[in-house]
């Protein structure tokens, strides 16, 4: 089941295949929505997540306190002993990991990860729009 939490600023998609996490993060992800992304991030690693998969590949903007939100994303998830993959943002918010070096000390991937995920395959299945009961058929 898909969870939906948005602001103006920021939308979160989020859900799960057994304890394997996706959360699509899409729109802007700056100091004021920053928290919101932490807060889901540390919800789900609470309710005993073991693999997160983030999607940044909807990301319009990003400010200093978005970047360090995925540094507090990385360390809520070493904490808690899950496993965490970064699939990039589009290259104008990409750019903002590189010229930071962050893209280097977070785990971002491009392809399948090692816990399996990839995005294409579990993105589709876990917010497929809901049918004709206006329930999800998953």
């Amino acid at each position: 089941m898909a969870a939906l939490r948005h602001s103006k600023r920021l939308r979160l998609k989020s859900g799960a295949l057994r304890r394997e996490h996706v959360l699509a993060v899409s729109g802007e992800l700056d100091m004021l929505a920053a928290p919101a992304l932490e807060a889901e991030v540390r919800r789900l690693c609470d309710a005993g997540a073991r693999a997160m998969l983030i999607d940044l590949s909807e990301l319009t903007f990003a400010d200093s306190r978005g970047l360090q939100a995925t540094l507090k994303i990385q360390k809520l998830c070493r904490e808690h002993r899950c496993e965490l993959c970064l699939i990039p943002a589009p290259s104008r918010v990409q750019s903002l990991f590189e010229m930071t070096g962050l893209a280097e000390s977070l785990p971002f991937s491009r392809a399948k990860n090692r816990v399996g995920l990839t995005p294409d395959a579990i993105l589709p299945k876990l917010f497929a729009p809901a049918g004709p009961s206006g329930k999800d058929e998953h």
